[in-house]
């Protein structure tokens, strides 16, 4: 097969389930942070992982799904899907993540499953948009081979062209890269010899690895705006090669009855294809620039920030006006650096590339006269049979989007043995199909990494059981990576193959299922909570309901009466009882302050005392406080870990 028959049929079978290609998926996170989320987390995967986020804050869990899925603004780090970095991708096709919540979006009742399956499908902008671009690039092929009038593969021709055109960008760009390592290099040594040189008085250590960051950050922006421009340069002279289309000049002289075949209509769709692949080149560095900007403002932010500190406490012998004194002088030195490096840019600019665009020229006429040539010995079209082929094939990959949705609805309803469920309205499903549902929507587009938050909850027992055979059969049949939420061990038994526990947007666990359950996940959240054994207390235990302090916590499965621990940052202590008691985001408890210890002006480490002799760590800032008074503390929700007393392992949150 040509290889663009197998481009065609790759790319159709992308976007269609039970692709005979085989394929090894691998999902990959890089130093990720996100706010109100994770910290520099790190995690590689393949298929058939299936990763459970454990957190102690619900929140965070949201954050952190939303920003892998493109809603939520990623800090920094990377997302990488089979090498192929989707950071700052939209959420939708591109980034091949799906994400299912416990919502049914814009259902109509009276209507059944598959219509609304259909319809939610056919929703999907980027999906449409995908395919759209799809048929647009056959339908171009097709007029292509037409207008061609041979029946000879310009298509294969076409490729030889790009072929050559791109290996002339690459290896333009090598001359680049040479020199832009050999400037890294001599800048990276420049700013810390600096910092050796000028930078080294007392108290100064802190502000010199900030600085040596934010100068380095800035050399990436810069080589990144660079890198821009050369682009764009390129882009440029490729666009140049369009004054080839129109009469041959490779020097082939067909006959004249014959010279209309001979014309280079194929250039111009040449040229589109080699500025499709540029743009790309031109919006991964335009993602650069924005990603090294904002590291830089970080960096000045944090930068300012520290200096002030060290300042206002007197902890540098040196003045604002001396240290920006010696930043203009770093600031200066580096730009001679700088501009060596633009010097050799407008170097390559000027001067390489137009004699590198001269020996470009020369391989395209060579390659068209090789084709010509090729032509003019088959003047009858002796191989019509392989031109009809070929435009029969490129007919077969077009795609009908509303064929394509139904076909795939039917193969994964069928190979999950659920056809009967098509036909249902969504109010005649249980608890658990309607859950099942809500997974199925989100697949009708195909994904590479489905992502579910909370999917067992509301669910018993046998339900989750049902529901993991379920998920595990959709994962097998679809070669997916699934992620998902969760804030009990028994979830995470049932379906992980892989944990990750996040303790105040800290990684304090990470690995095998197997491996973090022979060293209890409980008890590595049980230490951060609790070193001091102060913060927790026996709960009533009435058939499988956990109280405290006549709130009932909710159902969870022990075998001895469970142990509950408290975040202490999130135990507060009031004089008037909260207002906020009643609206259930909160316990609230009375009792008498027994210890102390001012922390600042503003802040009291209490120890509390509660009528039926519970002791609390409680932080306190209102002012006057005396050993003895009585007051309440609040509990709030998300702040609350429920443990088997027996097993030391964490059984549930409130």
């Amino acid at each position: 097969m040509e290889s663009s028959e197998f481009n065609i049929l790759t790319a159709s079978k992308s976007m269609k389930f039970k692709s005979e290609q085989s394929f090894e998926l691998n999902f990959s996170i890089i130093n990720l942070t996100v706010d109100k989320a994770v910290k520099n987390w790190s995690f590689e995967s393949s298929y058939p992982d299936c990763l459970a986020l454990f957190s102690n804050d619900e929140t965070n869990s949201e954050n952190l799904i939303k920003a892998l899925m493109g809603s939520v603004p990623i800090m920094q780090g990377k997302i990488l899907i089979d090498k192929k970095e989707v950071t700052y991708n939209a959420i939708g096709f591109e980034r091949k993540m799906a994400y299912v919540d416990l919502q049914l979006q814009s259902w109509n009742k009276l209507f059944s499953v598959q219509y609304n399956l259909a319809r939610t499908a056919m929703r999907n902008k980027p999906f449409l948009q995908d395919i759209s671009n799809h048929n647009q690039k056959i339908k171009t092929d097709i007029e292509n081979l037409k207008d061609t009038g041979l029946n000879l593969d310009c298509g294969y021709f076409k490729e030889k062209l790009i072929n050559i055109i791109k290996r002339f960008i690459r290896e333009t760009q090598s001359t680049r890269i040479n020199f832009i390592r050999e400037y890294e290099f001599q800048i990276i040594h420049f700013h810390k010899n600096f910092v050796q040189e000028k930078f080294n008085f007392s108290g100064c250590e802190t502000l010199s690895d900030i600085l040596i960051k934010k100068f380095t950050a800035e050399e990436k922006n810069i080589i990144a705006n660079n890198n821009l421009l050369f682009l764009q340069s390129l882009q440029d002279r490729i666009a140049s090669l369009e004054n080839l289309a129109g009469e041959c000049f490779c020097g082939c002289s067909p006959p004249k009855e014959r010279r209309s075949q001979f014309q280079l209509r194929e250039i111009i769709f040449v040229v589109k294809e080699i500025n499709s692949y540029l743009n790309k080149k031109v919006t991964n560095t335009r993602s650069e620039i924005r990603t090294t900007l904002k590291t830089c403002n970080n960096h000045n932010q944090n930068f300012n920030s520290e200096l002030n500190r060290l300042l206002s406490y007197k902890q540098i012998s040196f003045t604002r006006a001396q240290i920006d004194q010696i930043l203009e002088q770093w600031i200066d030195l580096a730009e001679v650096q700088r501009i060596k490096f633009n010097m050799k840019q407008d170097f390559v600019a000027m001067q390489l590339l137009p004699d590198e665009m001269h020996l470009l020229l020369k391989n395209i006429k060579d390659e068209i006269k090789t084709y010509h040539d090729k032509i003019l010995k088959h003047p009858e079209l002796e191989e019509k049979e392989t031109y009809q082929n070929h435009l029969k094939l490129l007919y077969n990959s077009l795609i009908d989007v509303r064929d394509l949705i139904s076909k795939n609805i039917f193969m994964l309803f069928k190979e999950l043995e659920l056809n009967h469920l098509l036909a249902m309205r969504i109010t005649q499903l249980t608890v658990l199909e309607r859950q099942i549902i809500k997974i199925l929507q989100q697949l009708i587009v195909p994904t590479k990494i489905l992502i579910l938050h909370n999917p067992f909850e509301l669910l018993n027992y046998d339900d989750k059981e049902k529901l993991t055979i379920w998920i595990k059969k959709i994962q097998k049949f679809l070669k997916i990576i699934i992620i998902f939420t969760t804030n009990t061990q028994i979830d995470i038994n049932l379906l992980a193959t892989n944990v990750t526990v996040i303790e105040n947007e800290i990684i304090i666990q990470q690995g095998n299922v197997g491996d973090v359950t022979d060293k209890p996940l409980s008890l590595n959240l049980l230490k951060e909570i609790n070193k001091q054994h102060i913060n927790t207390s026996k709960g009533v235990w009435n058939t499988a309901n956990l109280f405290f302090y006549n709130v009932n916590l909710g159902k969870f499965n022990a075998d001895s009466p469970p142990i509950i621990a408290f975040k202490s940052n999130d135990v507060l202590f009031s004089r008037k009882k909260p207002k906020f008691a009643f609206l259930k985001s909160s316990i609230v408890v009375k009792g008498v302050i027994k210890g102390i210890t001012k922390i600042n002006e503003k802040t009291s480490y209490l120890i509390f005392e509660t009528f039926i002799r519970e002791e609390f760590e409680v932080l306190s800032s209102s002012e006057n406080i005396a050993i003895g008074v009585a007051g309440w503390i609040s509990i709030t929700k998300n702040s609350i870990f429920v443990f088997d007393g027996k097993k030391q392992q964490l059984i549930g949150t409130w």
